[in-house]
């Protein structure tokens, strides 16, 4: 199993190209987790592989790389991305992007406070999603929304269905549906 990667480090600053993405706020976590509790809602964990590659470049980026080796290239000839690769410095504020695209697609709406929380309330519906980096947390009061969720996800990019999560951003977690509880250490 190999990976190509882009030495970021080593990259040039170019005017105009955004370099960030948000990472969800910590207690932005806990309070979904705890509304998930108080309210018994379905959890589920869906993590994105291999998540910034999915990401296109704009036409203000425009990054060459050295071919890797094995590669069959002219000697002294570079390669150009058209995709988004890991260790370029835009890489997460573009994946953040498509993520946030397909979000939207789907119905979601961004939250003001944080913007890595996503909704959807209705009278009958709730549903909350945050995400961090590549792993989204997805909380539903109807489990066939939380299922309706996945394929989705399935049909945009290739995920993974952790089922409920054991671990998010370090924190140990064991959630109790029925009690109505999750511990957190």
């Amino acid at each position: 199993k190999a990976r190509g990667v882009v030495i970021g480090f080593l990259q040039r600053s170019v005017t105009g190209v955004q370099t960030y993405a948000p990472i969800a706020n910590a207690d932005t976590i806990r309070l979904f987790l705890a509304i998930t509790a108080m309210m018994g809602l379905s959890l589920l964990s869906i993590d994105v592989n291999p998540a910034f590659l999915y990401g296109k470049l704009s036409s203000k980026e425009v990054v060459y790389v050295k071919p890797l080796p094995g590669m069959d290239v002219k000697p002294n000839h570079v390669l150009r991305l058209i995709r988004s690769l890991y260790g370029l410095r835009s890489a997460p504020k573009i994946w953040n992007e498509t993520l946030k695209k397909a979000f939207f697609e789907f119905g979601l709406k961004q939250s003001d406070y944080d913007p890595c929380l996503f909704y959807i309330m209705d009278k009958t519906l709730y549903l909350l999603v945050v995400i961090v980096v590549d792993d989204i947390l997805v909380a539903s009061n109807k489990n066939s929304k939380n299922e309706e969720m996945l394929a989705f996800m399935r049909s945009k990019f290739s995920v993974k269905d952790l089922g409920v999560p054991s671990y998010i951003i370090g924190v140990h977690l064991n959630y109790n549906r029925v009690k109505r509880y999750i511990k957190l250490s």
